[in-house]
């Protein structure tokens, strides 16, 4: 997969993670000026019903939700993702427009399209926490031998039981 580059603020380090939605960022290269430059990898399911423009706006929401995409972020031209993914041009634009006329992003003539709304629900901070603690629960679920759809399973089972909204301990 083609990466696409995201300008990020100046003296953050970079996310590392696959996101579940289809896009991943990677990257930890750093320009001379010192902004650190991210590669945001849209991935499209070409089987699934939903239409191409919506798979790119639930990806670029979904990293927004996540802190991957925050306020300042550039994401990739219309070019760079048409020649990456090989779809039409007015698909992306569609995608960008829609995201645009949420509130989202916004596109500055001459410079590119940029993320102007915050998403994170949770604290950087928190979700942190909660992302170590979901990898420790992930590594010891495959240390007893359990596959990647168990663990789905499982952790879909728990959620959609609602025990998730119950005092532990």
């Amino acid at each position: 997969m083609t990466g696409h580059r995201i300008r990020s603020r100046t003296g953050e380090e970079p996310p590392q993670r696959t996101l579940t939605r289809g896009c991943s960022v990677t990257g930890d290269s750093r320009s001379t000026s010192g902004v650190v430059v991210l590669m945001l990898v849209f991935a499209l399911d070409a089987r699934s019903s939903v239409p191409t423009y919506v798979q790119l706006q639930q990806q670029v929401k979904h990293a927004m939700r996540t802190g991957v995409l925050r306020p300042g972020d550039q994401l990739p031209s219309a070019r760079e993702v048409v020649l990456s993914l090989s779809i039409n041009p007015n698909t992306v634009l569609k995608a960008y427009r829609e995201l645009e006329r949420g509130g989202l992003i916004e596109v500055r003539q001459g410079q590119g399209t940029f993320v102007v709304a915050d998403l994170m629900t949770i604290p950087a901070v928190e979700l942190a926490k909660l992302r170590r603690d979901l990898d420790r629960w992930i590594r010891a679920a495959s240390g007893l031998g359990m596959e990647r759809g168990d663990m789905l399973e499982l952790f879909t089972a728990e959620v959609d039981a609602g025990h998730w909204g119950e005092a532990t301990g």
